[in-house]
């Protein structure tokens, strides 16, 4: 497991280490009673419909932001149509921040509040073992500022995670984002609110050659943000279909009937999981494409795509945990960073991900399945000890 360290400081740990504990307990948590597993059920499903679809538009949003930036940086003539340029296209990114800031309110909060506000299913449900298990997180929502009272606090807490996450993988794919962001005069408080976008403090600059080195740079970018969210797309959607699966098992089926349910759901998310390792095997190929040259590969990035005036490739090593020195290193952090952080979104909008999956026989750090079933225990009932 690649342990995360961060989410407004404190969440995101909380998320690996929830994970992690509930993976080593293998619970025995089962599902609400009728209708309350139904209700929690749908709730469940809102969060990762609502959470998918944000996610996705926040990481084409800054994305293209960054990119579109970078262009008038690198492919302009000269510094008047450079800044010109930059001035028209921070208008836009400017829309566009404001936009996903809309989203994860208007959005992605408000459809868990629709979802999960209900007659009938209390916070404390959803907080529950046998229900959606957020009472794992309850201490670090609570130290974001988001105390886990009611459904808005939760709602509020989710959404800030998937943002976090977000913007730490558009750091690996962009590394100059805020800084193409903040040297374009974009508002401080809007840079303010993508706290865990980190500056890399560069300077704003460029390369010397618009063409071919300046485009080269803007296509190598481009085809690395592209490739590296479909990929989290990709993988976030099948790992939801899996934890979905075993989790309707539980809260909707009857104990009778749980067990072909979750025979079915293992069988279903094995074939998810190899959908996601196909797709996973073709990032390298595509990120080639615009950024390698095959008669030497590695020459682009060691002489140019490192440059902290071209794409700064080297410079995540934070986030990456590892120095970037070449080319083969980026890329492995890439796909790394992308895997890790989509785990992140499965565990902060699904805290019981790691002990469903149990359930189904499958592992989500290892993408596998055909494991031994933890097999629930009842609790022991207490006997009075003879006099």
């Amino acid at each position: 497991m690649h342990c995360t360290y961060r989410f407004r400081i404190l969440v995101v740990g909380t998320i690996c280490l929830a994970g992690m504990a509930l993976s080593a307990r293998l619970t025995t948590a089962q599902g609400l009673p009728a209708p309350k597993g139904k209700l929690a059920d749908k709730c469940q499903k809102a969060i990762k419909k609502s959470g998918g679809a944000f996610v996705g538009q926040a990481l084409t949003g800054y994305s293209k932001c960054s990119t579109d930036i970078l262009k008038c940086f690198e492919t302009s003539g000269n510094d008047l149509k450079r800044f010109t340029c930059g001035g028209k296209v921070a208008g836009k990114c400017t829309t566009a921040i404001d936009k996903v800031a809309k989203a994860r309110v208007l959005n992605h909060r408000k459809a868990i509040v629709k979802a999960c506000d209900v007659a009938g299913l209390t916070i404390d449900d959803i907080k529950g073992a046998d229900g959606l298990g957020f009472q794992a997180q309850a201490t670090a929502c609570n130290d974001a500022g988001f105390p886990l009272n009611d459904v808005g606090g939760l709602a509020s807490c989710v959404a800030a995670q998937h943002e976090c996450l977000a913007e730490r993988m558009v750091l690996v794919e962009q590394p100059r984002a805020k800084e193409l962001m903040r040297v374009t005069h974009i508002s401080q408080p809007r840079l303010d609110s993508l706290s865990c976008l980190t500056d890399l403090v560069g300077g704003g600059f460029h390369v010397a050659d618009p063409k071919p080195d300046g485009a080269f740079i803007v296509g190598c970018e481009s085809a690395i943000s592209k490739t590296a969210a479909k990929f989290a797309g990709a993988k976030l959607k099948g790992v939801q279909k899996c934890v979905d699966g075993a989790f309707t098992c539980l809260q909707t089926k009857v104990p009778a009937d749980q067990t072909d349910c979750l025979a079915k759901a293992g069988a279903t998310c094995a074939k998810e999981f190899a959908k996601i390792d196909t797709a996973l095997g073709k990032v390298d190929g595509a990120v080639d494409k615009k950024c390698d040259d095959p008669a030497n590969p590695g020459s682009k990035y060691a002489s140019l795509l490192v440059s902290a005036d071209a794409a700064d490739l080297d410079s995540p090593t934070v986030e990456c945990g590892t120095a970037l020195g070449t080319y083969d290193q980026y890329k492995t952090c890439l796909r790394n960073e992308h895997e890790d952080r989509v785990d992140d979104l499965l565990r902060a909008e699904a805290p019981r991900a790691d002990e469903l999956l149990s359930r189904i026989g499958c592992e989500l750090d290892t993408l596998s399945c055909g494991h031994p079933t933890p097999s629930p225990t009842a609790t022991p009932i207490a006997t009075p000890t003879p006099p």
